[in-house]
Parts: structure tokens; C-alpha cells; sequence
């Protein structure tokens, strides 16, 4: 296993070093789902970030007639594998912020926000999805207000996977002052 940056350490013990392989699993999980669903879903066009950021019916609905069916058929497919994704990434960033001292140059209230942001862009993918599936469903026809419900979800995600990301940067950019 690759050795980890000091920000990800906290002082030897066994539970900092679980929380650190940990860390690294769901990590390299979460990438490895990532990279699987991003070449599964390559073929459609327009791109399905295109289909997360509609706010309404009409632009969700005129990217489904683009894909035809069998696009939508590829779209609902890949949502049962972007749940187990959601949860990786959620749990990885939990993890990550609360099992290490990555973030320990922080205050505390930022320090327990990041911890909380993975977790939450999380549940925001998961009410992005639940709603896609029933929008794809072809069954039943949604309430027009939860189309807008999805693209602040996934707006939502988006802003929060940035700030988490951004965040790891700027530790991994500085040199490691750990708050005393």
C-alpha cells in the first residue's frame, strides 16, 4: 500500500492507521466506479452532465429523445452502480476527514463542515438518482417542480465535491502546521 502525505497521519496508533487504509480503499474504490461509469456512459450525447444540469421538464425531457431509447436504457442501467459510487464516495470522505489529520489545519467548525460535505454531496446524488430513475421510468409523470428538485441536487453535489477537493489541494499545497 502507497505510503501516505503526513496530513493524512495521525500520531502511530492502530485505529489512525485502519482509518488511513480505509481511507485508501474507499478512495481507490470510489475512482476506480468513477472511471467504470464515465466509459459506460461515454456514448451518450449530449453528455449526461448535460441531463444533471436540467432544472425542467422540457430540457429533461428533450435530452432523452437525443439518446433515443436505448441511450435511456444505458442512462437507468448505470444508476444502480452509481449508488454503490455515492456510498463510496460519501463514506471515503468521511473517512478521510475524520479517521486522518488532513484537514487538522482547519478550525473546527470548517474541519467538522468537510467532514460532513462528502456525506451530504452524497445524499444530494442520491436524491439527483432516485428522481432520474423516476423520471426515466416512462411509468408515471412527475410533478414538474421535481425536475428544478434535481438540478439544485445535483448543483448541490457538484459545489460540494469542489469544496472538498478544493480543500484537499490547498492541504496538499502547503506545508503541514497542524492546529495544536
Amino acid at each position: 500500500m502507497p505510503t501516505a502525505p503526513s496530513h493524512f497521519s495521525h500520531p502511530p496508533n492502530s485505529t489512525a492507521r485502519n482509518g488511513q487504509r480505509v481511507a485508501w480503499i474507499l478512495g481507490l474504490t470510489s475512482l476506480a466506479l468513477l472511471a467504470a461509469l464515465a466509459a459506460y456512459l461515454a456514448p451518450l450525447q449530449p453528455s449526461i452532465l448535460a441531463l444533471q444540469f436540467t432544472f425542467n421538464q422540457s430540457s429533461f425531457q428533450a435530452i432523452l429523445e437525443i439518446w433515443k431509447p436505448e441511450g435511456v436504457l444505458r442512462y437507468r442501467s448505470h444508476l444502480p452502480i452509481d449508488f454503490g459510487l455515492l456510498l463510496c464516495y460519501g463514506a471515503f470522505g468521511y473517512v478521510l476527514a475524520s479517521k486522518t489529520a488532513i484537514f487538522t489545519k482547519f478550525s473546527p467548525a470548517t474541519e467538522t463542515l468537510l467532514r460532513w460535505g462528502m456525506p451530504l454531496a452524497a445524499l444530494c446524488d442520491a436524491v439527483e438518482n432516485s428522481l432520474h430513475w423516476r423520471f426515466t421510468s416512462g411509468v408515471q409523470q412527475a410533478e414538474s417542480s421535481l425536475y428544478l428538485v434535481a438540478g439544485v441536487s445535483a448543483s448541490l453535489k457538484f459545489a460540494l465535491l469542489a469544496v472538498f477537493l478544493v480543500s484537499v489541494l490547498v492541504v496538499l499545497a502547503k506545508p503541514s502546521t497542524a492546529r495544536s
